[in-house]
């Protein structure tokens, strides 16, 4: 546990993809329930399948950002940089700043550093192209030349 919560400060230098997360944050609080006059000439059947689509679309940036988030927890998770922010860990610091469970963020971190090596598979994880999960099944057999097969299959 930190020994001062309330002097922590960000740094002032924002990660690369500070701008994109923003984009994503600022579209994500435009979608709004429809209100009960708004809903009288909605198709159920066309709506379920516009709906799915936003769904998908949402999942697949979700694990871009899943992976980003793994990224920064495994570079904080070297030499002594948890410990200046006054965490004795990852999965503590993830548990009280993030509020993401340990083993959760031990998992991003863990997935983080095999797709290092991994270039086809992680791009397609960044790009939306395969979902995290469909990258973990595929991770233990996806080397070398036969990564890019594997990304197709997966």
């Amino acid at each position: 546990m930190p020994a001062s919560t309330s002097s922590f400060a960000p740094c002032s230098a924002a990660p690369p993809c500070d701008g994109a997360v923003q984009a994503i944050a600022a579209r994500a609080f435009t979608l709004r329930p429809l209100r009960s006059d708004e809903r009288l000439g909605v198709c159920r059947d066309e709506a379920g399948v516009l709906i799915d689509g936003l769904l998908t679309r949402v999942a697949r940036r979700h694990a871009a950002l899943d992976l980003a988030l793994g990224e920064a927890l495994s570079t904080l998770a070297e030499d002594d940089r948890v410990l200046r922010l006054g965490f004795s860990n990852v999965r503590d610091y993830a548990r009280e700043r993030l509020g993401i469970g340990g083993g959760v963020a031990q998992g991003l971190v863990r997935l983080a550093r095999e797709l290092r090596g991994r270039p086809v598979l992680g791009a397609a994880v960044r790009s939306g192209e395969i979902t995290v999960r469909q990258a973990q099944t595929v991770l233990p057999v996806a080397h070398g030349e036969e990564e890019c097969g594997w990304v197709e299959r997966a």
